[in-house]
């Protein structure tokens, strides 16, 4: 299987790249990506720099030149306290949502655009909400269960890092979700346009609140995430 591994940055993959087998750079396009095996998978790894556009535009041309069966995305995320989710622990995209994405209606929560985002299959009916494979979400949940404490749910990503109590409440108020990105609608629509599995495997680096980086767990988490991106292919 060909398996393409996207994060934003390299910190939150590079302790997966230390474990490919027959390791070597290739181009892709304006960026490097790292190809080597795992458990016989053909893995390539990418990052595509921070944010939706730096996202798509880097996952579209990898899609391109790699081809891959299956798209793992992963990196680090602000988890929301009441899901108690531990920092360092592991979250599973259910969902991806666009929380900016759609029309200014007074509150945090956009109302729906008025046309349909994309179609897909037929189905015309994307907003700016994404129901993901609810049967890889399981599969690399009782897969990872077994060391690490995983949870599932909806994912939301937004433009601007949320950086206050305040906001944080109402965002989980409105959508309810595990986790926050920057990244992850994109790489979510853009694998379905193209048809391609895909599954959102993060981890915990810091809660949603007032702004506080002394209590970040960063180096943590890019090792949790890494390792357990690792754990799901050589288990899958």
């Amino acid at each position: 299987m060909k398996i393409l591994v996207l994060s934003a940055v390299i910190s939150e993959i590079q302790y997966l790249e230390n474990k490919l087998e027959n390791f070597k750079s290739v181009s892709c396009s304006y960026s490097i990506a790292k190809t080597g095996l795992i458990n016989n998978n053909e893995i390539f790894i990418l990052t595509t720099g921070v944010g939706s556009v730096n996202t798509a535009g880097a996952l579209t041309l990898a899609i391109e030149i790699f081809k891959p069966d299956l798209i793992i995305q992963t990196g680090i995320g602000g988890a929301f306290r009441k899901n108690l989710i531990e920092l360092g622990d592991i979250g599973i995209a259910t969902s991806e949502t666009d929380i900016h994405l759609g029309l200014e209606s007074g509150t945090i929560k956009v109302d729906p655009l008025p046309f349909d985002l994309y179609s897909s299959k037929g189905n015309d009916n994307f907003k700016n909400r994404i129901e993901l494979d609810l049967i890889l979400a399981n599969e690399a949940k009782n897969i990872l269960d077994t060391k690490f404490s995983t949870f599932t749910g909806s994912f939301i990503s937004v433009s601007t890092i949320t950086t206050s109590d305040t906001r944080a409440l109402d965002l989980y108020n409105n959508y309810s979700p595990l986790i926050e990105s920057m990244e992850g609608f994109s790489a979510a629509q853009i694998s379905q346009m193209c048809g391609i599995s895909y599954v959102q495997i993060r981890s915990a680096s810091n809660y949603v609140e007032n702004r506080n980086r002394e209590s970040w767990k960063i180096t943590k988490a890019c090792k949790n995430c890494a390792n357990a991106v690792y754990e799901y292919i050589i288990n899958k």
